[in-house]
């Protein structure tokens, strides 16, 4: 099983920041309408209900994804910090 290279982990953990950013923009854009909407959540239409009912999903899978690539960044991590410490330890020896 090969490592993953610096540049693999660099990539990961800006992947893995631009996705929070776009989550919390994305949950700052369903907030907006809902909170300033001329109507109560109770009184929109069935079409506002379902366009509300899409993005609350999607929210949810991008959180999803934000969870694992968090999971993923930090095993590779794990690994390379390990592995760093095996050279370590050989070249100590």
């Amino acid at each position: 099983m090969s490592l993953p290279a610096r540049d693999d982990i660099n990539r990961l953990e800006a992947a893995q920041q631009r996705l929070a950013a776009a989550l919390n923009r994305l949950e700052s854009a369903l907030a907006r309408p809902v909170a300033s909407a001329p109507i109560p959540i109770q009184e929109m239409t069935s079409e506002e209900l379902e366009k509300l009912s899409a993005l609350e999903a999607e929210v949810t899978a991008l959180r999803d994804t934000k969870t694992l690539l968090e999971q993923a960044n930090s095993s590779a991590l794990a690994k390379v910090d390990a592995t760093i410490s095996r050279l370590k330890s050989v070249m100590e020896a």
